[in-house]
């Protein structure tokens, strides 16, 4: 299993919003005004983080996520609060039971690590479908929100 975790000097466009860019991949802060919602409670636009991160699964179609200060356990957590936490896996293929399926598994108390489990179906087997773990190499995209 391998992960990046990538520095990058902010691009302030002055007009509030910011961007990180590294190639194919771009990370788009919104520094503005305005108020953001979870549940019931209001956050100012500018407390809220975003932190996006791709990597590939283990032999057991696992993956742990560090969003951390430095992108490992021993890093600093990002977050004192997570809202929202999005995974998807890239996979090309046609046919419909080796879709991957991604799901979040457990978010740490210290939120310092997330845990993805990534299943795909194997076909039906005695009148159910089969679900198994994908395997190693599959690549999962995240993104999490909150303070």
């Amino acid at each position: 299993m391998s992960s990046t975790f990538i520095k990058l000097p902010l691009k302030n466009s002055g007009n509030g919003i910011s961007s990180l860019s590294s190639g194919s991949s771009e990370l788009i802060i919104t520094n503005g005004a305005g108020t953001v919602y979870n549940n019931t409670t209001a956050y100012q636009r500018s407390e809220i983080i975003e932190w996006m991160h791709s990597s590939t699964t283990d032999a057991n179609g696992v993956i742990t996520f560090y969003p951390t200060s430095d992108g490992t356990s021993g890093g600093t957590a990002l977050f004192s609060t997570i809202f929202n936490v999005q995974v998807t896996t890239l996979y090309n293929t046609t046919t419909r039971d080796d879709v991957p399926l991604a799901s979040v598994r457990s978010i740490a108390a210290d939120r310092k690590s997330i845990v993805v489990q990534v299943v795909e179906g194997t076909g039906v087997l005695l009148g159910g479908v089969t679900i198994i773990g994908t395997g190693s190499g599959r690549t999962v995209y995240k993104q999490v929100t909150g303070i």
